[in-house]
């Protein structure tokens, strides 16, 4: 029999679990588009192995690794030489605020490209003398 003084507490959380982070970035990522994949295995020419967080994929290759942390002050110097190696360009989330700025960072690029577009179309075809 379980009574008040032997029962276990489940404590609600005071921060996002690296787990929330990369379902953040995950679910937000996959609505803008982009194909995007959790828990990624790779090998190095070494044949030791990574485990990348989130890998964003275009036609099937990678080119994209995202590696999230919990929050700031984790250290990642080791990682990032690691991950360097391949090829890859790679990119470091740290904590929920970061992801939510890396999303809208995206979303802001992705306004300027479409602006600049627009912008090409128009000085290039839209205003022809005939």
């Amino acid at each position: 029999m379980i009574t008040d003084k032997t029962k276990l507490q489940v404590l609600y959380p005071n921060s996002f679990s690296e787990f929330e982070v990369q379902a953040y970035l995950y679910s937000k990522l996959k609505r803008m588009g982009f194909d995007v994949r959790g828990e990624v295995s790779a090998v190095n020419i070494m044949g030791k192995g990574s485990r990348f967080d989130l890998v964003i994929f275009k036609k099937g290759k990678a080119s994209k690794i995202i590696e999230v942390k919990k929050k700031r002050e984790q250290r990642i110097q080791t990682q990032r030489v690691k991950y360097n190696r391949y090829g890859i360009g790679v990119h470091f989330v740290m904590g929920m605020e970061d992801a939510e700025k890396y999303i809208k960072d995206i979303r802001d690029y992705r306004k300027y490209l479409n602006k600049q577009k627009k912008l090409y179309h128009h000085t290039h075809y839209g205003n022809k003398q005939q």
